[in-house]
């Protein structure tokens, strides 16, 4: 298979496409260099061929800001599934094996842990990594001269990078585990899809607001010197603001004893190395976290863990950048399906804007009436925290839709296929609120009755525990998974009793749910493989046909719905982006999407289309959506915001009915 490659000046802060230095190109055997002033035609040539790539998002975005014309033929050539990638076919491969992340080699007689970079494919295959160029780096200062000017190095390096790609890709085609690798790649185009749309968004960025980031800095402040002097004066903080990690954890095991919980390390000392949990604690891995802080009642403790969180909120807030967007790196391929945000060693304006907090999280309360802090009562616009520093640009507004309760749409949909009936599938095209209907089975009260007064706080609670059990008993913990998720997500206290006991209440309500595990368990048992005691089997993710191997009995339970609500989404951020970059007839053309949140999307959009395109943005959400999961309906309500935040809810003109800003709405 034909391959190719480009070769770029570094990037930099809001350049994450920079400009050409030249494009490579290889079958395997021969290869051939092209000035980037002569590029164009060979890019144009290379998107007409079904040709392989190694990150070929990065590629493709190169080329489209090179040669903005040629983006209607780079969209058509993925929608047309003309880019092949060796990255993420390797991904696909090792996921459907179980070896995700897990590949070892011998290279130059040392065991070595290979990735994904073209040099680890290389060596994968062939045996050998290849060497960094000193050239690698020293395009940028190259483009201005023409080829025959090059050094020798600077002409071979990108030569052999596309020499390599087609060899590589060729061995993938030809390697055999416990499927044909042909098994594994029939997800691929979508995923290349999904990689340069979301490769997109993070080329566009998201930029901070000078007075916004100087605000939460404040506030920031204000708590960090309001809870310093009690725990100086504890002893849990020493006089120049450093905790005393060790006396909080001494104190932490005074408090709470074997109700500590383990810090990741610990937990895994107990799995891996077979210690006990008192031996864990005894050696210190005792997790201070605002969890297992409240849990202690203990007000110091409470007041280190929030401290704790402030600090580390005040660093991430400190190394915002203003002066460029903040541009996120994006893993487009975890086992499940799902993506991932984190920064990008490459590029020192990057965040893991994904995994930022949704609100600014409240002091406990009994921190609160400590010191006598005023705190939003619940249901109350909250404070948006580090979201709240990023604002569209002059001029425009943020647009997003999510699906709404995406994972159990998929859960019902996997049901249904699986089993021929979902009952779950049959509320939710019913419109029935869920969780508030479970909730009517706990309390022995009509639904219909429930529904006027949904928001009354005892009820609400009760609706916060159909919340728990909908979306985590899915995946088939037992009791203490579901104390601890209700506990740390919805502030929801259960005893064991009561966990299993709803547990019950939920699986009768969810008759399905008993034919999902019955399949799990026939998965493991036909062809589960033990590893230290755990069965683990392959399963196939309905729609997508992606395999994932070796996976235990959580995850495959998991997996199935998460996959497939990942896949939906990835799916409709390829088709927002087609819209916004190539669809002149859309109301999203020349919009940007800024942000991918799981089961949201975000799109920046000129203020005086944002109306039209928001309601567009739902319409693409859905009808994709739609496509995954065809027996059961899923909606996708937009809204307007003229700041990121969580609280965001749907707003419209009270005479056009059109969508304004949140913001906007009337008192």
């Amino acid at each position: 298979m034909i391959s190719w490659d480009t070769e770029t000046d570094l990037i930099a802060p809001g350049l994450l496409a920079p400009p050409l230095s030249c494009v490579s190109f290889s079958d395997g055997e021969l290869s051939e260099l092209v000035h980037w002033t002569d590029a164009e035609p060979y890019i144009r040539w290379l998107l007409q061929q079904t040709a392989c790539t190694a990150n070929g998002p990065y590629d493709l975005g190169v080329a489209g800001n090179q040669f903005p014309h040629l983006q209607e033929l780079i969209f058509d050539a993925l929608v047309n599934g003309r880019v092949k990638d060796i990255q993420t076919a390797q991904k696909l491969i090792d996921i459907g094996e179980g070896v995700y992340r897990f590949v070892f080699r011998v290279i130059n007689g040392v065991n070595t842990k290979l990735n994904y970079s073209l040099s680890d494919l290389n060596a994968r295959y062939f045996g050998q990594k290849m060497e960094k160029d000193e050239w690698r780096l020293q395009y940028g200062k190259l483009r201005q001269y023409p080829l025959s000017q090059w050094p020798e190095g600077a002409l071979k390096y990108p030569k052999e990078d596309a020499i390599a790609t087609s060899r590589v890709r060729w061995a993938q085609e030809r390697c055999v585990g416990r499927l044909p690798a042909s098994e594994y790649l029939v997800d691929e185009d979508a995923q290349v899809r999904a990689h340069f749309a979301l490769h997109l968004m993070a080329c566009w960025g998201m930029k901070p607001d000078r007075g916004q980031v100087e605000d939460l800095l404040r506030k920031i402040d204000f708590e960090i010197q309001l809870l310093s002097q009690p725990l100086i004066q504890s002893g849990l903080v020493k006089a120049d603001g450093t905790r005393k990690e060790s006396l909080a954890k001494e104190r932490m095991l005074l408090v709470l004893g074997d109700g500590c919980t383990l810090t990741k390390t610990g937990k895994d000392k107990v799995k891996k190395n077979g210690w006990t949990k008192e031996q864990a604690l005894h050696e210190g891995y005792i997790s201070v976290d605002d969890d297992s802080a409240s849990r202690s009642g203990d007000l110091a403790l409470q007041a280190y863990a929030r401290y704790g969180q402030m600090q580390l909120m005040r660093t991430k807030v400190e190394g915002l950048s203003i002066d460029s967007p903040i541009q996120t790196r994006f893993e487009i391929l975890l086992e499940t399906g799902r993506t991932s945000s984190s920064e990008s060693k490459d590029n020192h304006n990057s965040k893991a804007l994904q995994n930022l907090p949704r609100y600014w999280d409240e002091m406990p309360k009994g921190l609160a009436d400590f010191f006598a802090v005023q705190i939003p009562q619940k249901g109350s616009a909250r404070h948006p925290g580090m979201r709240g520093v990023f604002l569209p640009r002059p001029g425009w507004l943020f647009g997003a839709a999510d699906a709404g309760q995406a994972e159990l749409v998929s859960l019902a949909q996997v049901c249904y296929a699986e089993f021929g009936y979902s009952v779950m599938r049959e509320k939710i095209n019913a419109k029935i609120d869920l969780h508030l209907d479970f909730a009517s089975d706990l309390l022995h009260v009509p639904y219909e009755d429930l529904l006027p007064i949904k928001k009354r706080p005892d009820i609400d609670e009760y609706r916060q525990i159909g919340k728990t059990y909908n979306f985590s008993a899915p995946g088939g913990g037992g009791p203490q998974s579901i104390v601890d998720y209700a506990r740390q997500t919805y502030g929801v206290v259960l005893t064991w009793d009561q966990a299993v006991g709803f547990k019950k209440v939920w699986l009768k309500k969810w008759p399905e749910m008993n034919d999902y595990f019955r399949w799990t368990n026939k998965v493991l048992n036909e062809n589960g493989i033990d590893r230290s005691g755990q069965l683990r089997g392959f399963i196939q993710h309905y729609g997508s046909m992606r395999w994932r191997g070796l996976v235990a009995y959580t995850e495959i339970n998991n997996s199935r719905f998460q996959g497939l609500t990942a896949d939906a989404m990835k799916a409709a951020c390829f088709e927002v982006a087609l819209a916004c970059y190539t669809l002149k007839a859309s109301h999203l053309y020349g919009c940007r999407p800024v942000m991918f949140m799981h089961d949201e999307i975000i799109v920046e959009m000129p203020e005086d289309q944002a109306p039209e395109a928001a309601e567009e943005l739902s319409r693409i959400i859905v009808e994709t959506y739609q496509r995954y999961t065809p027996d059961v309906r899923i909606t996708a309500e937009a809204h307007l915001m003229r700041q990121w935040n969580k609280s965001a809810e749907p707003a419209r003109h009270p005479i056009t009915n059109r969508l304004i800003p949140w913001e906007d709405r009337a008192a």
